[in-house]
Order: structure tokens, then sequence, then C-alpha cells
């Protein structure tokens, strides 16, 4: 049985209502969403701001203490005999050398003290080289 127009005009005298309220309801739902989005965005911004700080005070940190250790290298080798030895006998007046990096390294590896220095450090900070008879620090050797 087909609805009768009493029924129909009941009905959209409703949908009006109904479609103004989803209305409402969509525009309070993108507003409240909105509003949490931008919250959290500030409040992920924030963790990562002081996470960055906090990483940068630890750098800061473990530099002045890299660097307390560099200032206090060279009172510490002054100490080694073997590196006092070597110093002795190269004397304080060498000059750089001029020689590629490979054939200092293969001089370095061939003198007996350079071998005994390079074995000795093992023990050292990455990075660090001991010192060639007459030339610039060579890298340490893996």
């Amino acid at each position: 049985m087909p609805p009768s127009k009493h029924n129909l005009a009941a009905m959209k005298r409703l949908l009006a209502p109904i479609a103004l309220m989803l209305l409402g309801w969509a525009a309070a739902a993108w507003i409240a969403t909105t509003f949490h989005a931008a919250r959290q965005a500030t409040v992920a911004q924030r963790q990562g701001i002081d996470e960055a700080q906090q990483r940068l005070k630890d750098v800061i940190n473990d530099l002045g203490d890299t660097l307390t250790i560099i200032r206090n290298l060279p009172e510490v080798l002054a100490q080694d005999a073997m590196v006092t030895e070597e110093l002795r006998r190269t004397g304080p007046d060498v000059a750089p050398s001029t020689l590629e990096l490979q054939e200092r390294r293969r001089l370095w590896e061939e003198n007996q003290a350079g071998r005994s220095l390079t074995a000795t450090s093992t023990s050292w900070p990455s990075g660090w080289a001991p010192m060639s008879s007459g030339s610039s620090m060579p890298p340490a050797t893996p």
C-alpha cells in the first residue's frame, strides 16, 4: 500500500531537522578532531624539542669529557717510556714528512719501535695513532 500524503509530509518535516542535526554533528566532530590533532602535534613537537635538547646536553658533556682527555693526553704520553725513547731518537727539530701515506705506513711498520708502539696503541681510543719518526701521525691500522 502506498504511503499516504499525510505520512509523506510528516516525513519531509522530520528530514530537515535530522539533516541539520547530522550536519551539526559532523561539523562538531570535525572541529573536535582538528583541535585534538593540533594538540597532539604540539605535544609531539614539544617532546621532540625536549629530546633534542637532552641529546645536545649529552653531546656537550661528552665533548667536555673528550676535551679533558685530549688535554691530558700529552702528559700521559710523556710518561710512556716507548714514546719518550722514540721522541729522543728523532729529536725536537723534525720536519713533517713529504712521503705518501702508504710509504710512511710501510716505513713505520718496518721500524721495530714503530711496531711495538702500534701494538701498544690497541688500547688507545679509536682514531688515535702513534707518531711516526719524522712524519705526521699515520692512521692506526685496524
